[in-house]
């Protein structure tokens, strides 16, 4: 797809290959809410995998419920750019989960239409 826009009191047209729809705030939000449900599917096969950090909840050390379990770290996202936090508990571990994280990531975005550049 291919987007045309122009900027106030810029006589200039500018072309894009990337992101979402310059100039359009309404694409960010329709991107935001699209990519939330990705990230979920993510965030849940990256935690099956056991590479999702985990760390215990404030709410759960706050009314001592010793039956809480962690929760996952949430990812920063920052429009289409994604860092998802991951765990690895020795070094062999992260050199095999760095690769198997990437293939969740890239592959779960190319099952919902998204191409990770």
């Amino acid at each position: 797809m291919e987007t045309w826009f122009r900027v106030p009191y810029k006589d200039l047209l500018y072309h894009t290959l990337r992101g979402t729809k310059p100039g359009d705030l309404f694409g960010d939000i329709a991107f935001n809410y699209v990519f939330g449900r990705v990230l979920r599917v993510i965030r849940d096969r990256l935690t099956d995998f056991g590479l999702a950090a985990q760390v215990p909840t404030a709410t759960a050390e706050m009314r001592l419920d010793l039956n809480a379990g962690p929760e996952p770290l949430r990812e920063i996202l920052f429009l289409e750019d994604l860092a998802p936090f991951l765990e690895f508990l020795n070094l062999y571990r992260m050199q095999t989960g760095l690769p198997e994280a990437a293939r969740i990531v890239v592959d779960t975005c190319a099952e919902h239409g998204f191409t990770v550049i």
